[in-house]
């Protein structure tokens, strides 16, 4: 899921500049990086990053920093690894940063941003002290951003982007259910990291974590002290149309996979040629889906408009991408 636009309730207007100096810092670290060979951008990041055996054991590990490694909790927070972690971050940043750098004026929004990006990269480091893996970007510090945004924008309406397999689809979501929805993935996920390899991925959940449980309570004590009212978060389930229609799509083609896989766990042949026949049902269901909304029709996933037409056609190529591979495969 992929935030594009969001409509909060209005605020007196400002230009939210540190939430934009930050993504221009971001911007820039990731740009220097990208001039940099591939072993000293390795370097860069090893030296840079917050590493948790450092930070637990108070010593550099080589390549060395001129100052202490306590540093890399910052510098940490504006390194990104690929196009994908920082347009990702980003884009996050770019929806919620704004409303929320506004609530709390710039020079609130600043500190909170910085301590819940430190946080959360202590959360980490407590959860696994001894790994020797850097961690890098700001995820942390956005997760403090997404929990300060649900606690004062409860109502408001994200537009949002939803991609899984051959499925595209663009629709409004309420930002309360969004962002629990996010906050609950990560959790899943990190509990799923201490119990089981499958689970690991090289993600820092828990600094996700830790970043959303520290703007949680940042948002809310300051809340309480300006006897502020909290608004209801019951509008904020608000589910579009075509958002519902993509969860249910998507919830049943896992349903569908998982249960042929389980009837045929005597005969992983059988098992296999019943997962190709619901894929390629799902492709199918896709390209026409798809070609209504290229030709201008109202479908399952969106409108045959804007950018529901571009999706149409991303989808078009992926379901296609996907019935030709299970045609060459022979099912």
């Amino acid at each position: 899921m992929l935030p594009l636009e969001d409509r909060p309730p209005a605020q007196p207007p400002s230009v939210p500049f540190i939430t934009y100096s930050v993504i221009a810092l971001n911007v820039f670290v990731f740009l220097y990086m990208l001039t940099l060979p591939s072993a000293a951008a390795d370097t860069f990041v090893a030296a840079w990053g917050a590493t948790p055996f450092e930070i637990s054991h108070d010593v550099d590990l080589p390549p060395y920093i001129p100052l202490p490694v306590y540093v890399t909790l910052l510098t940490s927070l504006f390194i990104h690894g690929g196009f994908l972690h920082i347009i990702g971050n980003m884009i996050f940043l770019w929806v919620f940063g704004d409303n929320v750098e506004r609530h709390f004026g710039h020079l609130g929004f600043l500190p909170f941003y910085v301590l819940g990006g430190i946080v959360a990269a202590l959360t980490q480091t407590a959860v696994a002290p001894d790994s020797t893996d850097p961690m890098i970007g700001a995820s942390g510090a956005i997760a403090a951003v997404l929990a300060a945004y649900l606690i004062l924008f409860p109502r408001a309406r994200v537009q949002t982007l939803f991609f899984v397999g051959p499925f595209f689809a663009v629709g409004r979501v309420g930002a309360m259910l969004l962002i629990a929805a996010w906050f609950v993935l990560q959790l899943f996920q990190g509990v799923g990291s201490l119990v089981s390899p499958a689970f690991v991925s090289g993600v820092a959940f828990f600094a996700h974590i830790g970043g959303f449980v520290f703007g949680l309570v940042v948002t809310i004590s300051e809340h309480a002290l300006r006897h502020e009212r909290f608004e209801s978060l019951r509008q904020g389930l608000f589910l579009g149309w075509a958002a519902r229609n993509w969860l249910i799509v998507i919830a049943l083609l896992l349903a569908s996979l998982w249960l042929v896989s389980f009837l045929a766990t005597a005969s992983p042949a059988l098992a296999a040629a019943g997962q190709a026949v619901v894929l390629l049902a799902a492709a199918g269901l896709a390209i026409v889906d798809a070609l209504r909304r290229l030709t201008g029709h109202h479908s399952l996933l969106g409108q045959g408009a804007g950018l529901g037409r571009l999706l149409a056609l991303v989808q078009l190529l992926v379901a296609l991408g996907l019935l030709f591979g299970l045609l060459g495969l022979g099912l």
